[in-house]
């Protein structure tokens, strides 16, 4: 085995193991939040690193860890961008026979938005309460 099929095999076994636990989690709630919640991460993580080299190299804002690669597509599609209209595409039809709902994409760019202005709101009243 070419070690370019050895590294893409580690790269994908994880996410594969985790979609299978998420369908067979139907019957077992737990497993099935896990999944969930690891799947999210990956996503975070997945994310973080594709953005990382065109943050580094061309600079900009940096890649927030909160975003998915789903809700950029999402954002990126709103404004036109023709990729993530067809990425859009693909990843809510995924999403909608893993049993979630349509339009995907563009529903978490609402928790990501939600979840970083949290964070503001909650570091402005801590600098308060220093003053």
């Amino acid at each position: 085995m070419s070690p370019l099929a050895l590294l893409l095999a580690l790269l994908l076994a994880p996410p594969m193991a985790i979609v299978l636990l998420l369908v067979l989690g139907r019957w077992f709630d737990r497993p099935r939040l896990l999944a969930h919640a690891w799947l999210i991460a990956f996503d975070q993580w997945a994310y973080v690193t594709l953005a990382a080299p065109k943050y580094l190299l061309l600079g900009g804002p940096p890649p927030s860890q909160y975003e998915t690669i789903s809700s950029k597509t999402g954002r990126m599609a709103i404004k036109g961008h023709r990729w993530a209209i067809i990425a859009e595409a693909i990843i809510d039809w995924l999403a909608v026979r893993l049993g979630g709902r349509p339009d995907h994409c563009r529903r978490v760019i609402i928790r990501v938005d939600r979840i970083e202005a949290s964070l503001q709101l909650a570091g402005a009243i801590s600098a308060e309460a220093a003053v």
